[in-house]
């Protein structure tokens, strides 16, 4: 089954390709809760107790993405797409995009704390978090002077909204540890092709 639509926009279109130099990176929700959620469904993490499990598959199977803050945001970002196929891959592909890089913090990135704990018992990987998906949050960039005006836009909309780091010129996804150590993924999330 295949669907095309087509149609007109009466405001600005957000895009991948907006993102300038300089500009702040930020990120709607929690990462990670979904793959976590269908890493169970496959038997990837068995040493959770029921409670765990019963969370986990639930935030992968009715996901909360935040709708009514993305019908907002294009007055304040530059460029936005949402994180389906995983945090690092969606984040590589707007900056592909937008012809430049980006350089995260990676314990910027928001996790909630059942999952630093997973991550801190060893049954999760940081890795796995970053390139699962299907978290259907929004990574988004931003002029530095739209701050506090988006922080009360999500504020309003009830949502999570962190800042997790910077365009830059050099055409590359830098991952950097607390001591700003680069850090390497061998996976950035689901290839379609």
């Amino acid at each position: 089954m295949s669907l095309t639509a087509y149609g007109v926009a009466n405001q600005k279109i957000l895009k991948r390709s907006g993102a300038s130099i300089g500009e702040d990176i930020y990120v709607t929700g929690n990462i990670g809760d979904s793959g976590i959620g269908y890493g169970i469904l496959l038997k990837k993490f068995k040493m959770l107790n029921s409670s765990l499990k019963k969370f986990y598959i639930m935030k992968h199977k009715i996901p909360d993405p935040p709708v009514e803050f993305a019908k907002s945001i294009g007055k304040y970002a530059t460029a936005a797409t949402d994180i389906s196929d995983g945090f690092l891959a969606d984040l590589n592909n707007l900056i592909m995009s937008s012809k430049c890089g980006a350089e995260i913090m990676i314990n910027k990135i928001p996790l909630i704390t059942k999952t630093k704990k997973l991550i801190d018992q060893k049954i999760v990987k940081i890795d796995y978090l970053l390139s699962c998906g299907e978290d259907y949050q929004l990574i988004f960039t931003a002029n530095k002077k739209f701050s506090k005006y988006i922080l009360r836009l999500a504020n309003k909309c009830l949502i999570k909204v962190v800042k997790v780091g910077e365009i830059i010129k050099k055409r590359k996804l830098k991952i950097l540890d607390a001591k700003r150590k680069e850090l390497s993924f061998s996976v950035l999330g689901f290839k379609h092709f």
